[in-house]
């Protein structure tokens, strides 16, 4: 029996400010304007193929099988919703940064899932084809807004107009140094909850557009990282975190908050890694709680 196999990669991403734009009947037009980067530890995805007498979807994650994986399996199934044969489809996410705190899986695991899908079955789509199929997925099924047009670029940038792939916009901002992002991550968020809360606070559509137009006319780490922490000031965030950016800036590092997740994070160079390691060790509640990660300049591939 033929098995058909394809593999791709997807970098994780996290936003420090965000201005969401999300329209109920029109996914491909919802998104969000806002500034973050991409991360090297992300998703890879593998993809394996087989004739079937009936359709069947299998989704991994880590090597556990999910049945709930909506994002995922709304990517699959709109992808071989055309395909007049029936296939057994097995997808292994491997996922090397935590889920559901600000990290960007859902989208990375939605992108770097449909480039492989097109790959394996032929399907002939353009890159941007494949992430628009990735960003519906995301806001149908209330993931996330954004991530997927970033994760496609990779590097440090700030969206400028929302959208999907091939619709909204993203200046790319170079980096004048090789930045390390470190974070603290102490538990998960709903993206759906967190943008409810964000829509609900008068404040932070101004807010969101203020703070894109004030990095566009200073785009350095340091100005993104002291709008990151001004905008987390909106969100209701664990006197822990609270605690440990308080003690992270008398140590001279400012910090932001991954949106969306109970998650702080700064960027430093290299030889700053380690002091704030030790500083975010003391607010730890497991050995995983840190994550450090280059930041990763290429977007989501084939591999």
């Amino acid at each position: 029996m033929l098995t058909m196999e394809s593999t791709a990669y997807s970098p994780g991403h996290i936003t420090g400010v965000v201005q969401p734009y999300e329209y109920l009947d029109d996914p491909i037009n919802s998104g969000s304007k806002g500034i973050g980067f991409s991360i090297h530890k992300g998703v890879t995805t593998q993809v394996n193929i087989t004739p079937s007498r009936i359709n069947e979807i299998r989704i991994e994650i880590n090597g556990e099988t999910v049945s709930n994986a909506t994002v995922s399996e709304y990517v699959a199934k709109s992808l071989t919703s055309n395909i007049n044969r029936n296939l057994k489809i097995s997808i292994k996410h491997l996922v090397d940064i935590p889920i559901g705190s600000g990290f960007g899986t859902s989208g990375a695991a939605a992108l770097s899932l449909a480039y492989a899908l097109n790959q394996v079955l032929g399907l002939g789509l353009s890159t941007i084809e494949s992430a628009k199929v990735a960003h519906i997925a995301e806001v149908v099924c209330k993931t996330g807004l954004g991530t997927v047009l970033a994760e496609m670029q990779g590097g440090f940038e700030v969206r400028v107009k929302h959208g999907a792939p091939g619709i909204g916009k993203i200046i790319e901002i170079p980096l004048d140094d090789d930045y390390v992002m470190v974070a603290l991550e102490l538990g998960t968020k709903s993206t759906e909850q967190m943008l409810r809360e964000l829509v609900r606070k008068n404040e932070t559509p101004q807010l969101g557009e203020q703070f894109v137009h004030l990095f566009l006319a200073d785009s350095s780490v340091q100005n993104f990282l002291n709008l990151s922490k001004k905008f987390s000031q909106l969100m209701n965030i664990s006197h822990k975190l609270k605690n440990a950016a308080k003690d992270a800036e008398a140590r001279g590092f400012i910090c932001g908050i991954a949106l969306f997740g109970d998650t702080l994070f700064s960027l430093v160079r290299p030889n700053e890694v380690n002091e704030l390691k030790n500083i975010f060790s003391k607010y730890r509640i497991h050995n995983e709680s840190i994550i450090i990660s280059q930041i990763e300049k290429r977007g989501a591939r084939l591999l």
